[in-house]
């Protein structure tokens, strides 16, 4: 377990050797990512985790941030043998900057991540004009089998009913990042995402 912060916040980093710090706070994590996700599918979906239990067995690295002692962001990390890759985050609405701003630098010195909806567009504000230094290639991380590149592919009417708000907003404010997009099966269905960070 590390632990750092300042004065008003304190962030642990939990690994796979924490678990019995980790089922202190396990039923909180799990609360905060459940309702960040629900109207997304829920945590469960792809390969998510049902309850806290399996949060636990499937999550080996957590970090958690905490203003006086409530606990009020979640980072979720699993090792792909590639670097680590954030899997979950919470909450997406109604965070201090500052506490927004030191997670998302964190994700994006130590790890990579899949984005679509809210969070991508919050992490593309967050890099402001710095975003395309951060644009991982895709083909690199995952088999070419398993994703559909979009500049290839896809004209916008193959676009998923459920990334046509993100695919818009994206071609109004971030027309180039079109070109590093892709579509990869979740769970059941297919989802248009970007990769971002550091591998």
């Amino acid at each position: 377990m590390q632990t750092t912060g300042d004065s008003e916040h304190t962030v642990l980093f939990l690994k796979e050797e924490d678990r019995q710090i980790k089922k202190i706070y396990s039923k909180e994590v799990y609360q905060l990512l459940e309702e960040a996700y629900r109207d997304c599918g829920g945590i469960n979906k792809g390969s998510g985790f049902k309850n806290a239990e399996e949060m636990i067995e499937k999550i080996p690295s957590w970090r958690l941030t905490f203003s006086d002692e409530k606990l009020i962001t979640v980072m979720m990390f699993k090792d792909k043998g590639k670097g680590l890759k954030m899997v979950a985050y919470a909450p997406l609405k109604e965070i201090d900057p500052t506490i927004r701003k030191s997670d998302l630098d964190f994700m994006l010195s130590n790890s990579h991540a899949e984005l679509s909806g809210a969070l991508l567009i919050i992490v593309l504000k967050h890099l402001g004009s710095k975003w395309k230094q951060y644009i991982l290639n895709v083909n690199k991380i995952f088999n070419t089998e398993e994703v559909i590149n979009l500049k290839k592919y896809c004209s916008k009417n193959q676009i998923p009913k459920n990334s046509e708000e993100i695919y818009t907003r994206l071609n109004k404010d971030w027309t180039t990042l079109l070109e590093e997009c892709y579509l990869r099966k979740i769970g059941d269905e297919f989802k248009m995402k970007v990769l971002i960070g550091k591998i």
